[in-house]
């Protein structure tokens, strides 16, 4: 008896289901992916926009402040921008007695989407001439966090699939990101 070449029907179905189920495996981890990127995206714009507002401040020799805000973060709200430790938004801005002069502003939601959740010990930060931040008296630290795809992982691989990031501003004015979910020893770590 001579065989047909090709596949079978059952060989086919069996074949789609297998594929079916590992791409439905991928796809929550390729999610979990998405969103932990989605969080050291806006974590690393924030530190390069409190980097940006130490080195501006050093630049023209005046105060810059960077300002956590709900508001608008856009030349027209240079003055208005109110502060906020839980805004989405950023803006640094050159602080002057005739008024204020916008830098550089982010908004939460630029890329689409819902915004990454950002709670700060502090809503705003001064740089003086020299770069350092006036009265700052303790790390000021910012969370970064992604409620909308899951609770945060916590150290030794517990809580859920997000790793919530933390950006550091040192009362010298050096601003660091780190991760509180991974092990002391690592230099990703919050501990170090």
């Amino acid at each position: 008896m001579r065989r047909e070449r090709g596949f079978s029907l059952i060989e086919m179905v069996v074949a789609l289901v297998i594929a079916t189920v590992l791409l439905g495996l991928g796809l929550s981890s390729y999610r979990a992916y998405m969103a932990n990127q989605k969080v050291r995206s806006n974590a690393e714009l924030f530190m390069m926009g409190l980097q940006m507002a130490r080195a501006e401040a050093v630049k023209l020799n005046q105060r810059v402040e960077f300002v956590l805000t709900s508001d608008a973060p856009t030349a027209a709200s240079v003055d208005t921008a109110t502060t906020s430790t839980t805004g989405s938004n950023w803006m640094v801005r050159a602080l002057a007695a005739a008024g204020n002069s916008f830098i550089e502003g982010k908004s939460g939601t630029e890329g689409g989407g819902t915004p990454i959740s950002v709670t700060g010990s502090i809503s705003n930060v001064v740089f003086d001439g020299f770069g350092m931040p006036i009265g700052l008296a303790a790390v000021a630290t910012f969370t970064f966090s992604n409620p909308t795809a899951g609770e945060c992982a916590t150290a030794g691989g517990g809580g859920g699939p997000i790793h919530c990031l933390e950006v550091r501003l040192s009362r010298g004015g050096q601003a660091r990101m780190c991760d509180p979910a991974v092990a002391v020893t690592d230099t990703r770590s919050c501990g170090i």
